[in-house]
């Protein structure tokens, strides 16, 4: 398998290299790219066909190899990542000895939890955000969805699915549109494969997209569309207001038939934002550039004489729900700095504490 079709390029040949030099012993060290992460294996697609790997005790231990810079991944690779992995011809197996460093990476804050990122996909130039127009279409989680995909540096385009179950599809790409601020803007119906010809334009050859929304947009009948096969189970409409069925489970990695690649994954019920980059900005531009015309610039928006924002409100210039969303979002990564700041702060203090025992235990030894 030709690794350009892939993703393989300068970028990952070069730290390639570099990882290579730090383990000269190591002659059987090979790039692959991940296509899906498994409790105990990883499947990589890689010049020799799909392999499953396990991942070294060091790198799953968080033990970076030796002679690589700090900022080389360790851990779990994430669907998407590249990897390099000691082969095994003999039994087409080996380990994953090193993540190499990301482009990019689509990230959350996995649900539930106060602070702990969760990389959804890696190495990606294109996030389709996927909304149903069965229902009423939320245009607040879209807008949520496009922070994400602008923190990560990948282009945003919105997918409305479901069009055949829609009375008027039209005005709702107007009303995605007037949303989204010049992202485009895509309206299909999977199931009937009308509009599935749009998508091909936002994903050149050798490039990779992946595919999120919430659980039952259509994910999945997308991608068997895009394929062309029925690899994704697919789930009909339940009986309460025509919602999908939650079916995918786990991220996926498909090389397409035309040298595409794309990764399904898994319905958020919750996308919690992850700070980083400054996709807020970018995607309520329109907003903070309002704020910038206020006559105070520590205005609150609150009913300060000559808040710009709020004349824009009450003219009909800006939507009282967009800013609502704009406000939520702002407070959630601002309360998400504090508390990974403390969180850093933590693993600082417990750091330095076990150094000193540390040293007091061998001052102990020292003495007997």
């Amino acid at each position: 398998m030709d690794l350009s079709i892939l993703g393989w390029d300068d970028h990952f040949e070069q730290n390639f290299r570099l990882l290579v030099s730090a383990l000269p012993e190591n002659k059987n060290i090979l790039p692959g790219r991940v296509a899906a992460v498994h409790l105990s294996l990883v499947r990589v697609l890689t010049k020799m066909g799909e392999l499953e790997l396990a991942v070294s005790g060091k790198l799953r231990d968080g033990i970076l190899t030796e002679g690589l810079p700090e900022e080389w991944l360790t851990g779990i690779p994430a669907v998407g990542d590249w990897v390099a992995f000691d082969h095994d011809p003999a039994n087409r197996s080996g380990t994953i000895k090193a993540i190499l460093p990301r482009k990019n990476c689509l990230t959350r804050n996995r649900a539930g939890a106060l602070t702990d990122q969760q990389t959804m996909a890696a190495n990606i130039d294109t996030v389709f955000i996927v909304g149903a127009l069965n229902d009423e279409l939320n245009f607040s989680r879209l807008e949520r969805y496009l922070v994400s995909a602008r923190n990560c540096g990948a282009s945003p385009v919105i997918v409305l699915n479901k069009a055949d179950l829609c009375l008027d599809p039209a005005e709702k790409q107007r009303e995605a549109e007037k949303a989204a601020r010049e992202i485009p803007v895509a309206v299909i119906s999977a199931v009937l494969d009308q509009g599935m010809e749009r998508l091909w334009k936002y994903l050149p050859e050798g490039r990779t997209c992946v595919f999120v929304g919430s659980s039952g947009v259509g994910k999945s009948t997308i991608v068997n569309r895009l394929t062309g096969t029925d690899t994704l189970a697919t789930g009909e409409l339940s009986a309460y207001k025509d919602k999908g069925r939650h079916i995918t489970s786990s991220r996926n990695l498909f090389l397409l038939p035309n040298k595409r690649m794309v990764i399904d994954t898994p319905g958020l019920r919750e996308m919690q934002l992850w700070d980083g980059g400054d996709g807020l900005s970018q995607t309520f531009d329109d907003i903070e550039e309002l704020a910038r015309a206020c006559r105070f610039k520590d205005c609150r928006h609150e009913g300060e004489p000559g808040c710009a924002v709020k004349e824009a409100m009450k003219s009909g210039g800006l939507e009282p729900s967009r800013y609502k969303n704009y406000q939520k979002m702002h407070r959630e990564l601002a309360a998400h700095k504090k508390r990974q700041a403390m969180k850093e702060k933590i693993t600082e203090h417990r750091s330095s504490q076990k150094k000193v025992r540390s040293g007091q235990r061998r001052e102990t030894l020292d003495e007997e």
